[in-house]
């Protein structure tokens, strides 16, 4: 009787064991998720507002609100920087700059920004609600951006409303055209 109750002690101790095991790496794959809920990540892209022109943005991405935001613009191969700071820059919110060489009001195109072979890279701090501090180093080769749409042979769809006005005045044409036709005979 002694062995049995040894045995199923030592059955219970290993069973305690394993379950234990297994809440403590439950608790830590929740505590991993949990931090990366909070986590801020940062994307820089090319915002067009045109076919042919546009700047560059800055847009919070990760599911966490981005605390105590500071960051430096670094444009090549100009060498211009610029300085950019926000308290709180929430998901989906974004910061928009232009790229260098705006001259009389008027910014480089897409097609100028590609023969200078322009870069964008953004480095610096920020932190998540509870605290922790993450680097910032995102890079955008505009450049190389513009090539690959350019040959992509990509297509700006017309306003439709555009559209509609010039197949309305092909019909009014057709039916000035019949008009006459009739008039005439």
């Amino acid at each position: 009787m002694d062995v049995a109750l040894v045995v199923l002690t030592a059955a219970l101790v290993a069973t305690t064991a394993v379950y234990a095991y297994f809440t403590w790496r439950m608790a830590d794959e929740m505590r991993a998720t949990r931090t990366q809920t909070l986590r801020p990540r940062l994307g820089l892209y090319v915002r067009p507002y045109s076919p042919v022109g546009g700047h560059t943005a800055l847009r919070s991405l990760g599911p966490g609100t981005a605390l105590d935001a500071t960051v430096t613009f670094r444009f090549e191969p100009s060498g211009e920087s610029r300085d950019w700071r926000a308290p709180v820059f929430p998901p989906g919110d974004e910061a928009e700059f232009f790229f260098p060489g705006v001259k009389d009001l008027k910014a480089p195109d897409f097609n100028q920004l590609g023969e200078q072979g322009v870069r964008v890279r953004v480095t610096g701090s920020m932190r998540d609600v509870a605290g922790k501090t993450y680097d910032v180093d995102e890079h955008l080769d505009v450049a190389a951006w513009w090539k690959v749409i350019k040959d992509s042979g990509q297509l700006y769809p017309e306003n439709p409303t555009d559209e509609a006005v010039s197949e309305l005045k092909k019909i009014r044409e057709t039916f000035d055209k019949v008009r006459r036709l009739l008039e005439r005979h």
